[in-house]
């Protein structure tokens, strides 16, 4: 059983202890360079438009991206690098070492730069979100395009068939869609009631998402109905609402 999440804007030098034996290179690296040296074509002002950022956004975005790469450039394992919501939900700090070694096997992050990572990939510091359009790019109209196929054809030869639990973003889930010709996938979805009816919250579901990525790599489960157990944060399974395809989990009522 595999768990798919997406990454966070925000990133951090991280100071955590792991064990070193756990570092891995991203595999698709060569990708990476590629998309990094794309966007260092563009000056700053082009940078921000396209990115939609403010000025001081702006300013340390149009750094990292000229620093990339260096030799110097200090780089930190994906998990501990990530500071979102979900993946201070995540907890990947408090992690046993036998769970890390689940994790880096069975935990997969899409990436709009280095299009997979494990948790313990070496990265460096960035920012390019997956919906980004690629005026950058001389052949390929968006990240989506130009990550479609290789994705796809990576996650077919690692997975060979087997379940995929979806806890990504609508934004990242497009980009792997269409490894359901070839494995199941289970998305899941937290809605919050109100009094008339059930929502998703955003900054909650992506809450809830960390959580139960947690829950499944700490329980290391591997069975579908045991995802139904999930109750933390107040969430219960809610059959009603839920078929074999999409589990919803609800809190409120």
């Amino acid at each position: 059983m595999y768990v798919f999440i997406s990454p966070t804007k925000t990133m951090k030098k991280s100071d955590i202890t792991y064990d070193q034996e756990l570092s891995s290179n991203p595999f698709f690296q060569n990708q990476a360079n590629y998309l990094n040296n794309s966007l260092k074509t563009l000056d700053k002002e082009e940078l921000k438009k396209i990115m939609k950022l403010s000025n001081q956004l702006g300013e340390d975005t149009f750094i990292d991206i000229k620093k990339w790469g260096q030799k110097n450039n200090i780089k930190y394992p994906a998990v501990f690098s990530y500071q979102g919501t979900a993946f201070q939900h995540l907890n990947p700090e408090k992690w046993s070492l036998n769970t890390c070694y689940y994790a880096q096997k069975y935990l997969i992050i899409i990436s709009g730069l280095y299009g997979v990572l494990k948790p313990f990939d070496m990265i460096e510091k960035y920012r390019l979100e997956m919906g980004l359009k690629t005026s950058f790019l001389k052949d390929f109209s968006s990240l989506y395009n130009f990550w479609d196929v290789q994705i796809i054809k990576y996650l077919k030869n690692k997975i060979n068939g087997d379940l995929i639990i979806n806890l990504a973003s609508n934004e990242y889930f497009k980009v792997f869609s269409k490894i359901s010709k070839f494995s199941k996938i289970i998305n899941c979805s937290f809605f919050e009631y109100n009094g008339d009816n059930f929502k998703i919250v955003a900054n909650y579901s992506k809450a809830a998402r960390g959580t139960m990525a947690s829950f499944i790599i700490n329980n290391q489960i591997n069975k579908i109905d045991q995802l139904k157990e999930f109750n933390e944060m107040g969430y219960s399974f809610n059959k009603i609402q839920s078929d074999n395809q999409h589990f919803i989990f609800t809190r409120g009522n």
